[in-house]
């Protein structure tokens, strides 16, 4: 167990992704199978499931670094990073509780993916027509998460949604 940040240092250098690399993010409605990673047994439970198959259907699952903190959150992105290997994602939220800065900076820590909702298109063209700050964090534009992703040295991608088809 990390008990003091240096060692979350160590941990993030150790898992940090090259520069550039892509992290996706997309709405919650998205959100496939997550499996919640509060401490390295529940990372170390995922892989184990990963790699046996197991019959809960651990394809396409992510795994959700959890925490009471955003230190918290940090830490168990990290562990869930060193343990899985890029065997799944790892997926952290924004939305009121941890904003989307925050949760962006979960990909110094290793997160792969970030979720949450999104600030509809009305909201979004409010934005772009108003111009200013009126970003709410916990439900920012896709141009805010961008920023955020980049400011994290990361290129985003976004995952949009599957076209509808119309039987």
């Amino acid at each position: 167990m990390i008990t003091d940040v240096s060692e979350l240092h160590i941990l993030a250098r150790a898992v940090a992704a090259p520069p550039l690399a892509t992290a996706t993010y997309f709405d919650q409605s998205l959100a496939g199978p997550e499996w919640k990673v509060a401490c390295e047994e529940d990372a170390q439970e995922l892989l184990r499931a990963l790699v046996q198959r197991a019959p809960t259907n651990t394809a396409g699952t992510a795994a959700l670094a959890t925490g009471k903190t955003g230190l918290d959150v940090y830490r168990n992105a990290a562990i869930a990073a060193r343990v899985l290997a890029g065997r799944a994602p790892v997926r952290v939220r924004w939305g009121r509780d941890m904003g989307i800065k925050a949760a962006a900076l979960a990909l110094l820590f290793g997160a792969t993916e970030l979720c949450g909702p999104l600030a509809k298109d009305e909201r979004r063209k409010e934005i772009d027509i108003i111009g200013g700050d009126p970003e709410d964090p916990a439900c920012p534009t896709r141009a805010y998460v961008e920023a955020q992703v980049r400011a994290a040295g990361r290129t985003p991608r976004w995952r949009a949604p599957e076209p509808r088809s119309h039987s």
